[in-house]
């Protein structure tokens, strides 16, 4: 059985840095002529995504909320251990 999960702002970041890091990986699927296979599920949700990861301001967007959440996302990565990690946190 699946629940809804509560989001947090740091799994957002984790989760736009990953969707940059696979953008030429997304914008290849979406261009592909096996994506009509995709879409017949919903049509118009793939239009959708396809006019968005095709779309460059959403990437120049991306790119504007690393520009300032850069050191929030790298204490997120470091504070990601099961240990004790407030001396990291300081450094």
């Amino acid at each position: 059985m699946l629940s809804i999960a509560e989001t947090r702002f740091g799994s957002a970041l984790v989760k736009m840095r990953r969707f940059k890091e696979v953008k030429e990986g997304l914008q290849q699927m979406v261009i592909s002529p096996n994506w009509s296979l995709y879409k017949e599920d919903d049509v118009g949700k793939a239009r959708a995504v396809k006019e968005k990861i095709l779309d460059e301001y959403f990437w120049d967007e991306i790119d504007y909320v690393f520009s300032f959440t850069a050191s929030i996302y790298e204490m997120i990565r470091m504070a990601d251990i099961d240990k004790p990690f407030l001396h990291l946190i300081y450094e």
